[in-house]
């Protein structure tokens, strides 16, 4: 199913000035921080962004679980039960990557977790992220003891393991 996706997407014509920024929500239920996101997409940015929400399965956003319209029904439909640090993050971002696709007028996407607000407001973020010609994610040495599998030795050698955050920005 993934390589149609794709493949719709790479022949769909993107008409000017209708790109969007796909903002890919990983939540555990609720959005404790609705009202934050509810002030940063307010205004005359809708068509200039669209939302998905991957959250436990069977959970839906509506008016008696969100106070922001903007994820009223977002949720993808075929969620995943996730585990911090898990392999499973990484299949909710495949699923939530996989929905945005699919919408020929998403040219970037950002990551954002349950727990992330904007630290600035809507345009002066996607003028940034829209005029970036890379690609925004965060990695580290890891040192703490424990992380590194001496198994993944010699594919991964113990110098090139890198901890990183699930929130970042690809164009």
């Amino acid at each position: 199913e993934e390589p149609m996706v794709l493949a719709e997407v790479e022949e769909a014509p993107l008409p000017p000035g209708n790109a969007r920024v796909a903002f890919l929500f990983i939540a555990r239920n609720r959005l404790p921080l609705d009202l934050v996101w509810d002030a940063f997409f307010r205004g005359d940015n809708e068509g200039r962004f669209s939302i998905f929400v991957h959250s436990r399965p069977g959970f839906v956003l509506t008016r008696a679980t969100t106070r922001s319209r903007f994820f009223y029904n977002r949720q993808v439909n075929n969620s995943v039960q996730v585990d911090w640090g898990e392999a499973s993050m990484i299949e909710a971002e495949r699923i939530l990557l996989s929905h945005a696709l699919k919408d020929p007028f998403n040219e970037r996407f950002v990551f954002v977790s349950d727990s992330c607000v904007p630290l600035y407001n809507f345009n002066y973020t996607y003028d940034y992220i829209m005029s970036a010609s890379t690609s925004f994610v965060d990695s580290f040495a890891d040192t703490k003891q424990g992380r590194y599998n001496p198994r993944m030795d010699p594919i991964i050698p113990v110098e090139n393991w890198r901890k990183g955050s699930q929130v970042g920005c690809a164009d």
